[in-house]
């Protein structure tokens, strides 16, 4: 793919698709820059300021996590060098990796810290990039007029700097913020400037994405033969190009048009085939949106039992995830609002218990000493009832952050499952263009991993509550997707006990229990005419047992105590250890797994 394309789908899929964040993967020539640039640190003698631009630089091309790291540090520095352009770089660094791994306030904190500082020195083309970032945090919360607000600023100031790219590319964004606050006049607008501004560059993602939004304005408008024209241009740029998300989401707004005409063969079709893309692909969302469409269609035409099938398929994909760390995050923020609370009530206590000291002790003072005392209480009355307006208006402002803070966290919840299922979206896409080669196994074991984190957390809110999980329907539906994805028939007998466990035991179980289901699936069933996979779960006194057992060859003898360098039984042995668990092994009749963890 070109550079120009690669830009392209950073920045116009950051409310299209929502995977802005997600493209920013560490390749094999990154990590290399990021070693040579470490290496650089620990053989010379660097000046200060040199050295918070290779903090900075290392930051851009190591993993989120690893890069925030990094970023810290460089602002850690930043704060014994004068120059204050180091610190806003190194804040618009860290807000970047806080917001793809998922830590939205405190993205949002650190922006608008960046952002002060840029315009203070006037920083234009900063100020822009900011302005996006922070944008982008209100849309992601379904705040689309502050989000909207923060677009424009960039617009303006891309449009004086005559900067072709951002400016088609802004455009698209601000169309599809407008589209879905279905201010559909706005949106239109700005999708046709985008069209108008790329006749320049003739970038065939910037016309896909254009004309494919403006097709689904028109849908919206009921303009339906101008609309199939726009999604069937888009949907051909982008088989071309290889997006099969936006693929899906084109042919699925075209299935809709032509069963609202009434061509409802077509339509169906259509349905079931961008239903077929999502799955293939793993686009969760996409399978949602769908399924919800199929299961409409078919109990309005009478076939009830493709419906209730559908509708149980919209069902298991709906559900949205928890964000811990945002949930951390916010309730810091009430605790600091309670304890400010409690401080104010602390404080106006001590000040009365002072005053009533004061008047015990000079009652005996005399007439005038009460006099004055009286005149003293009669200030402190006026004070006290001035705090309590303060505490009163207080508490009704907690509360109210309290209301919007439950909100945010629905929305946080949202967000997050999306942006999970992106992530798995790209391993897989990324595995299907490295086919053949060897890292292509190796992303698609690291998307069935980060479906089953997925899965932990769209248990827990589907349970509605946020610490415990039912293991024995967690277990099920991961075994099950498994056995989907490898597309083995395997026979799968379930015996599963009816146990709930916590969020820091299920994840890293969850975890462990993908790796053997995953191991079995690959290695175990070569020539096996009735391949069985047995995974049962129990409580035995203060213990939590899990077997997972397989009638396949086994592993060789000569391979029982040999030395491994497999990522994946690496990281079941460090999972075990986080669980403060045990892990036996058995080659009877097959591979036979027994997980032992103390409750």
């Amino acid at each position: 793919m070109k550079y120009s394309e690669n830009k392209m789908i950073k920045f116009c899929k950051i409310f299209l698709f929502g995977i802005i964040c997600m493209l920013n993967t560490v390749n094999a020539q990154d990590k290399q820059k990021a070693d040579s640039l470490i290496s650089l640190l620990k053989s010379q003698h660097i000046d200060l300021q040199d050295k918070i631009e290779i903090y900075l630089e290392i930051a851009k091309y190591e993993t989120p996590q690893v890069g925030l790291e990094y970023a810290q540090e460089a602002l850690l520095l930043s704060q014994e060098s004068e120059d204050v352009t180091l610190k806003a770089k190194a804040l618009a660094e860290i807000a970047l990796n806080l917001r793809i791994l998922g830590n939205l306030v405190e993205s949002f904190y650190a922006s608008i810290e960046a952002l002060k500082i840029y315009e203070e020195l006037d920083l234009i083309e900063p100020q822009a990039a900011i302005n996006t970032q922070i944008g982008v945090l209100y849309i992601d919360n379904k705040n689309f007029k502050n989000g909207i607000k923060y677009l424009k600023r960039s617009l303006t100031i891309y449009e004086e700097l005559k900067d072709t790219f951002n400016i088609a590319a802004l455009n698209i964004n601000l169309g599809e913020a407008y589209r879905l606050e279905n201010i559909l006049d706005s949106a239109e607008a700005c999708f046709n400037e985008s069209l108008e501004v790329n006749q320049t560059m003739n970038n065939d993602l910037i016309h896909a994405y254009s004309i494919g939004n403006l097709g689904m304005v028109h849908s919206s408008r009921r303009k339906f033969e101008l609309a199939k024209n726009e999604l069937s241009q888009a949907i051909d740029i982008l088989v071309e190009l290889g997006d099969p998300y936006s693929v899906a989401v084109y042919k699925s707004e075209m299935g809709h048009i032509l069963i609202q005409e009434g061509n409802l063969t077509s339509g169906e079709d259509l349905l079931l085939e961008s239903l077929k893309i999502s799955k293939r692909e793993g686009l969760k969302e996409q399978i949602c949106d769908i399924s919800k469409k199929l299961a409409i269609y078919y109990e309005s035409n009478g076939q009830f039992k493709n419906a209730l099938t559908y509708r149980k398929e919209f069902e298991i994909y709906r559900d949205s995830i928890i964000n811990y760390e945002n949930v951390r995050k916010i309730e810091q923020l009430r605790g600091e609002y309670e304890m400010e609370k409690k401080e104010t009530e602390i404080e106006f206590l001590n000040k009365t218990n002072k005053i009533q000291r004061s008047i015990g002790y000079g009652l005996g003072g005399g007439f005038i000493l009460f006099i004055v005392l009286s005149f003293f209480l009669l200030r402190l009355y006026k004070k006290s009832k001035q705090a309590n307006r303060i505490l009163n208006d207080q508490k009704e402002i907690i509360q109210k952050r309290e209301d919007e803070k439950a909100i945010l966290l629905k929305e946080l919840n949202h967000r997050v499952k999306n942006n999970l299922q992106m992530i798995s979206s790209l391993l897989n896409l990324q595995s299907h263009q490295l086919k053949g080669h060897p890292a292509a196994e190796t992303l698609r074991a690291g998307k069935y991993r980060v479906e089953a984190l997925s899965l932990v957390h769209q248990k827990l809110y589907q349970e509605d509550h946020h610490t415990k999980i039912a293991l024995n329907e967690y277990i099920e539906e991961l075994a099950m997707n498994l056995v989907h994805c490898f597309d083995k028939k395997v026979k799968l007998n379930l015996e599963l006990e009816n146990v709930e466990t916590d969020i820091d035991t299920a994840i890293p179980l969850g975890l462990v229990i993908n790796e053997l289901i995953t191991n079995s699936l690959k290695h175990a069933f070569y020539g096996q005419v009735n391949p069985t996979l047995n995974i049962s779960a129990k409580e035995t006194d203060n213990h939590l047992v899990v077997w997972v057992r397989d009638n396949g060859r086994g592993v060789p003898e000569e391979n029982l105590n040999a030395k491994t360098d497999s990522f994946g039984l690496k990281l079941v042995n460090s999972l075990m250890k986080q669980l403060n668990a045990q892990l036996d092994f058995k080659n009877t009749n097959g591979c036979n797994w027994k997980i032992s963890i103390i409750k």
